[in-house]
């Protein structure tokens, strides 16, 4: 993660207006936020506390890897050039 984060510390769970659930479940997480609960979430989700620790270094694309892309690539070449071929023979034989 690049700098600090944007978002701030609010959490919210989307449920219908008058739900016979909303007051337990906004009471639960009012308890979660004060015994510290939610905090521990943050730092482990959104710190990399509880993730492993990746290598700085970046990621290189390889030969391997762009073999897909070469191959389509030669597969509009390849396609292109005979249906150019296909016009030119095509319109010579019309006139």
């Amino acid at each position: 993660m690049a700098g600090e984060p944007t978002f701030g510390p609010g959490f919210g769970i989307a449920m219908r207006k008058k739900d016979k659930l909303l007051d337990q479940i906004s009471l639960l997480l009012l308890s979660f936020h004060e015994n510290g609960f939610m905090d521990s979430l943050r730092l482990k989700w959104t710190l990399n506390q509880g993730c492993p620790q990746r290598t700085s270094s970046p990621a290189t694309l390889k030969l391997e890897n762009m073999v897909g892309v070469f191959i389509l690539i030669g597969i509009g070449i390849i396609s292109g050039a005979i249906f150019t071929a296909i016009e030119v023979v095509y319109k010579r034989k019309r006139n």
